[in-house]
C-alpha cells in the first residue's frame, strides 16, 4: 500500500495544549519533493503522516481533537480512502472505503467491517479508544487492515538536521528489528545487515562524492558503555581509522542517508516509505547534485516511496516539478500546489523554459496573468 493524498488534516484548538492547524491537498507519486518558505510547514506534513503510521502500528493516541483523511493506492493497485476522527482518546469515526465500496464503517451510532469470508459488513463491538486495525487485523477475513498496518509499520521519517557527529542518538542493537525500516539511531545495525555486495554498492556511491572511503565498518567502541557499535571509517592513504562521532557532519548525514536508501532497496518485497526532513544538508551544491542523481536512481522501480523536503536550489532543479508539493501557509491553514490540483500552470511554466527554481522563487502560481 502507498499514500497517495493527503486529503486534509485537522488538529482544533486546545487552550494550553495545541494551536489549530489545517493542512490539505497534498498529493504523492514514488518520487515526491516538499518544498515552501520556511516556517510553511514542510516539516510539520512529515510529521503528520508519520505521527499517523505510530497511531495504526503502535496505537498511540493523540490527546487533542485532530482528523486525518488520507488517500492510498493499495497492493491491487485499488484506490483506498481512510478517515479517521477523534476527539481526545476515543475516536468518533473511522471509515475506510476501497473503489468508493465500504469496507469499515465506524460512528457513535454503529461499527461495521466488512468480511471476506461471508462477503458483507457485520457488527463488531471495538473499545472507543482502539483503532479497527489494532483489534480486528486478520489476513483472511479483513486483509485491508494488514495492508494499512503494514504501511504504517514500513513509514519512517529521517530528521537530516538533527544528525551531528559527536551527539549521535543510538539505540541499543536488542531494539532494532531487521524485518522493517529503521531510524537513523538504527543506522548501524542496518549497515551490518547489508550483504557485502550491498556495502560496496554504498561505498562506490559514496565515493562518487569525492568522500574516499575504502572501508567502512561497525566497530564495537570501547569509549561508550552497553559495547556500543559504531560505523568507522578508513579512508584512502591512511591506516587509522575514524570513527563516526569524528568525520564531518555533511559525510555523516550523506553516509546514513545512502544507509537508509540501500537497505531499503535491499528489503523492497514491500512497499516502504521514507520521508527525510532537510535532504542532503551538510552537502555544498555539487555534491548535492550528485547525491540527489544517485538516490533517484537507486529507487527507481523499487517498492519505496520517498518524501523529501528541502529549499535547496540544486535539489528543485534536479527533481521534475511534476513531483512537487510547494507549500503555502494562511494563518493556521497550509496548502499544496502540486501538478494535480495545478496542473495548468505547471504545463504554462515549463513552457517558459526557466529552471525549476523559479517556480519556486517567484509568484508564478498566484499570477493569473
Amino acid at each position: 500500500m502507498k499514500l497517495s493524498k493527503l486529503v486534509q488534516f485537522k488538529l482544533e484548538h486546545s487552550p494550553g495544549k495545541a494551536n489549530p492547524l489545517e493542512i490539505k491537498d497534498v498529493t504523492l507519486g514514488d518520487l515526491n519533493l516538499i518544498v515552501g518558505q520556511n516556517g510553511s510547514g514542510k516539516t510539520r506534513v512529515l510529521n503528520v503522516i508519520y505521527n499517523f503510521s505510530q497511531v495504526i502500528t503502535k496505537g498511540a493516541r493523540p490527546n487533542d481533537n485532530v482528523s486525518w483523511d488520507l488517500e492510498f493506492i493499495n497492493d491491487q493497485g485499488k484506490n483506498v480512502h481512510y478517515y479517521l476522527e477523534c476527539k481526545g482518546s476515543t475516536i468518533v469515526s473511522e471509515t475506510m472505503k476501497i473503489e468508493g465500496l465500504d469496507v469499515l464503517v465506524r460512528t457513535k451510532t454503529k461499527s461495521q467491517i466488512y468480511s471476506e469470508t461471508q462477503k458483507s459488513l457485520v457488527d463488531f463491538s471495538p473499545p472507543e479508544d482502539t483503532l479497527a486495525a489494532q483489534v480486528r487485523r486478520d489476513e483472511k477475513e479483513h486483509p485491508f487492515l494488514v495492508e494499512l498496518y503494514n504501511w504504517g509499520s514500513e513509514t519512517h521519517v529521517y530528521r537530516v538536521n538533527s544528525l551531528v557527529p559527536e551527539n549521535v542518538n543510538i539505540a541499543p542493537s536488542a531494539s532494532y528489528n531487521n524485518k522493517v525500516l529503521g531510524g537513523f539511531e538504527h543506522a548501524s545495525n542496518m549497515y551490518e545487515d547489508l550483504s557485502a555486495a550491498s556495502k560496496k554498492r554504498l561505498l562506490d556511491d559514496f565515493n562518487v562524492l569525492g568522500f574516499n572511503i575504502k572501508e567502512a565498518k561497525n566497530v564495537r567502541d570501547k569509549k561508550l558503555p552497553f559495547g556500543v557499535k559504531l560505523i568507522h571509517f578508513v579512508e584512502s592513504g591512511f591506516k587509522d581509522p575514524l570513527p563516526q562521532y569524528e568525520i564531518s557532519a555533511g559525510m555523516l548525514r550523506a553516509f546514513f542517508e545512502l544507509i537508509v536508501v540501500q537497505w531499503a532497496v535491499d528489503h523492497d518485497a514491500t512497499q516502504k516509505t521514507i520521508l527525510i526532513d532537510d535532504f542532503t544538508e551538510g552537502l555544498d551544491y555539487r555534491r548535492a547534485d550528485i547525491f540527489n542523481e544517485i538516490v533517484q536512481n537507486k529507487i527507481k522501480g523499487k517498492r519505496i516511496q520517498l518524501v523529501l523536503t528541502s529549499n535547496s536550489r540544486v535539489l528543485m532543479n534536479g527533481i521534475n516539478i511534476q513531483h512537487w508539493n510547494i507549500l503555502e501557509r494562511r494563518g493556521s491553514t497550509i496548502s499544496s500546489y502540486n501538478y494535480e490540483n495545478s496542473k495548468a500552470k505547471f504545463d504554462e511554466f515549463r513552457s517558459t523554459g526557466l529552471n525549476n527554481f523559479t517556480l519556486f522563487s517567484s509568484d508564478f502560481l498566484k499570477n493569473d496573468g
